[in-house]
């Protein structure tokens, strides 16, 4: 089963016309579905999130899930173009200051970014953030993260403005447009990461778990280090079983570059 989640209305609209989801009315607050695909309005913000995401968790009988973020976010003039389509590797909660990561371990054809979540709309230009910045991805990892695996949340964010205005100052249509504009990329990674059901098997056995450990112990990675050659073991043994962490030979480093340098070749052995 898989459930997209949205916030606005204008967002929400081009996937229910584009999969021809109806309304559910077993609920109070706005869902729609055909057959194994459902979508969730959220509303703006951190609010109804968990209420809405547990009322509908108590209806659905117990199978695995995939949560989808689709949203907004605003971007930064000398970095992002209006349009462009993010999928999200780094959450950053500005209020608790706690980052949370989602597991990317299926190919795409994304770039990559990492997303600001604040509890206020931001209309200053936003020149404290360094990247993107949205109302939403921190509590809707919090809450799903408790009701399905890590490697089945996603995030993907389009950059709608530059933090300079207020949502009350753009017409409805233009959000509806920017999402319109990327649903096919959109469309093909809703297909081909549906097929990330591991129920309850490990990814990781024991030896690879061990390897892992040590691999981070003789390196000294870093914590956002040890936590991205994770994600991308994980990665190589989803696409293929039977790879074996024996093919990396591990060396103590002499020093930071020699560790970087490292570090950068097993990343680039995981997701060849």
């Amino acid at each position: 089963m898989q459930c997209i989640l949205s916030a606005l209305k204008s967002e929400s609209e081009p996937f229910i016309k584009f999969y021809n989801l109806e309304k559910d009315s077993r609920f109070s607050f706005p869902v729609f579905r055909k057959e194994d695909l459902y979508l969730i309005g959220i509303g703006v913000g951190k609010k109804y999130i968990e209420s809405r995401v547990n009322g509908f968790i108590q209806k659905m009988e117990n199978s695995s899930i995939q949560f989808i973020n689709v949203g907004l976010a605003g971007g930064k003039k000398n970095i992002h173009t209006i349009g462009d389509i993010f999928i999200i590797n780094k959450i950053k909660d500005e209020n608790s200051k706690k980052f949370y990561f989602p597991d990317i371990l299926y190919k795409h054809t994304f770039q990559e970014s990492e997303v600001s979540t604040v509890c206020k709309e931001i209309t200053n230009g936003g020149d404290e953030f360094s990247g993107l910045v949205d109302m939403e991805s921190s509590e809707i990892f919090k809450v799903c993260s408790k009701l399905s695996s890590v490697h089945n949340l996603i995030f993907l964010k389009v950059v709608s403005d530059y933090m300079d205005k207020s949502f009350g100052d753009f017409d409805k249509d233009y959000f509806s447009t920017l999402i319109k504009l990327n649903l096919k990329k959109i469309d093909a990674l809703i297909k081909d990461s549906s097929l990330i059901d591991y129920g309850d098997h490990e990814i990781l056995n024991e030896y690879d778990e061990q390897w892992l450990v040590q691999t981070i112990k003789t390196l000294r990675l870093t914590e956002t280090q040890s936590l991205k050659i994770e994600k991308y073991f994980k990665g190589k043994k989803i696409r293929n079983p039977d790879y074996s962490s024996h093919n990396i030979i591990i060396n103590r480093p002499e020093n930071k570059f020699e560790r970087n340098q490292i570090f950068k070749k097993i990343c680039e052995e995981l997701t060849a």
